[in-house]
Order: C-alpha cells, then sequence, then structure tokens
C-alpha cells in the first residue's frame, strides 16, 4: 500500500504543472482498474503535457516521450488534482 501512495504522489508531482508540456512513458508494475478491481501487469502510460494519450502493453518508447520506470509500483492513472 505504501508503494501506492508513493507511486501516486509521484505521479500527481510530475503532472501538477502546467507548464510540463514534455511526454512521459510510463512503465508500470501494476495499473489498477477502479471498475473491475483487477490489476494489470505489463501495461504502459503515455502522457503528453497533463494528459493521458493512451494505456497499452509496454513496447518501443514513442519518439520523443520520456522513459520512466515505475515497474517496482501499482499505479492508478487519471486522478484529477483539484488543488
Amino acid at each position: 500500500m505504501r508503494r501506492a501512495v508513493t507511486a501516486l504522489l509521484g505521479a500527481l508531482a510530475l503532472t501538477a504543472t502546467p507548464a510540463c508540456a514534455r511526454s512521459l512513458y510510463v512503465s508500470a508494475g501494476g495499473l489498477l482498474d477502479v471498475e473491475t478491481g483487477e490489476i494489470a501487469t505489463g501495461r504502459c502510460i503515455y502522457t503528453r503535457g497533463d494528459r493521458i494519450v493512451r494505456i497499452e502493453a509496454c513496447g518501443e518508447v514513442p519518439r520523443g516521450a520520456e522513459p520512466v520506470d515505475w515497474t517496482e509500483y501499482t499505479v492508478l492513472p487519471g486522478l484529477i488534482d483539484l488543488h
């Protein structure tokens, strides 16, 4: 649980600044699907700026994206920072 919270806080820190227009390709150890309650493995999250572009099976890092290795963590993408 502590790892999940740490990963969530890290995700918020990366996306909290609107000036952050870089692209990230995050390799997640586990990805929680809140609709099914299942944790998918081998998934990557591709972001551009502050938006999730797609979630897919991990593969080649898209051109211009910075690879981020969070294979030690379970993530929950798509939360909204309301602050």
